[in-house]
């Protein structure tokens, strides 16, 4: 008979203490921002129409046939200068339309794309200026009429407002972590980084235990010192960062990773996402709300906790 392998050690861990970090965490977004564009005016003859989602528009446009000849003006407001913001427009299909902006004919000239290789970019920065600014598409209806939403991205602030007259401001980096989105960032997709720091006096039987309260993204991936110590994305919403740690003082950043929600929606769904969501909710007139309606991203509480181990 071979031998048996010895019992481990049972222990108990013991709470000792909560490791203070500081007040203020360094906030940093580590994607360009977003604005997104979905109401427009339209003409297919005569004056352009009133201010409209582009989805109703879109209907009203496809139902005057193939072939039909239409135009399609975005309007917003830049409230900061433009020239250092670096902004591109993001869309679908540029090259089936002639592009104006601001009465000035692009010649599109592609940078690749952005979120999906569908959605083409290209910086346009020189045609803006600080006001009133508008793109004008002009095409025809073809036998797949898909007019989609536009977005502008780049190194700047969003102030939100209703029925599509949000503008471009300056970038205000977040403040406090427990809703980033309303801090100017209200169409953003990408990840923010959460910096901080906390000092801790090792012990032999310690073990740290990091804990987010309150999380509202997709994922946070923690790092300690420079080193990825693991992901958090369902409950207990913990992470035992010990062997991370060092005595003296510890560098802390979580990465909280958001969604692609806010950007592609749907934003006008009044009370927020239905159990089911398909393409019948991103133009359902029942509920239909010009505000948008947007999800949260960041967390409400960081806690380093010390724990003893006890036989």
């Amino acid at each position: 008979l071979s031998p048996g392998k010895p019992k481990k050690k049972e222990y108990s861990l013991r709470e000792v203490s909560t490791l203070a970090t500081a007040s203020e965490w360094k906030i940093k977004p580590l994607s360009p921002n977003v604005l997104v564009l979905d109401y427009c005016k339209y003409k297919t003859k005569g004056e352009w129409s009133e201010l409209l989602p582009l989805w109703r528009a879109r209907r009203q446009i496809v139902s005057e046939g193939l072939g039909t000849s239409f135009a399609l003006r975005f309007e917003f407001e830049v409230k900061t200068n433009p020239r250092d913001k670096n902004i591109k427009l993001a869309m679908e299909t540029p090259w089936l339309f002639k592009i104006k902006i601001n009465g000035k004919e692009v010649t599109w000239k592609d940078e690749g794309s952005w979120v999906d290789d569908c959605l083409r970019v290209m910086n346009i920065t020189n045609y803006l200026r600080e006001g009133k600014n508008e793109i004008e598409l002009e095409g025809r209806v073809g036998i797949e009429p898909e007019l989609e939403n536009l977005f502008l991205i780049g190194n700047f602030g969003v102030e939100l407002a209703s029925k599509g007259a949000s503008a471009i401001v300056e970038e205000h980096i977040p403040k406090e972590t427990s809703n980033l989105v309303s801090q100017g960032y209200p169409f953003y997709v990408g990840s923010f980084e959460l910096s901080n720091e906390f000092s801790y006096d090792a012990g032999a039987n310690d073990r740290i235990i990091l804990k987010l309260e309150g999380l509202k993204a997709s994922l946070a991936v923690v790092y300690v010192n420079g080193q990825e110590a693991g992901k958090i994305f369902m409950y207990p919403f913990s992470l035992d960062i010990t062997r991370f740690t060092r005595k003296g003082k510890n560098d802390l950043r979580i990465k909280v990773v958001g969604t692609l929600r806010n950007a592609f929606g749907p934003l006008h769904y009044a009370g927020g996402d239905p159990a089911w969501i398909g393409p019948e909710q991103f133009e359902d007139e029942r509920h239909w709300t010009d505000d948008y309606v947007l999800k949260p991203i960041g967390l409400e509480k960081v806690e380093v906790v010390v724990y003893e181990k006890v036989s």
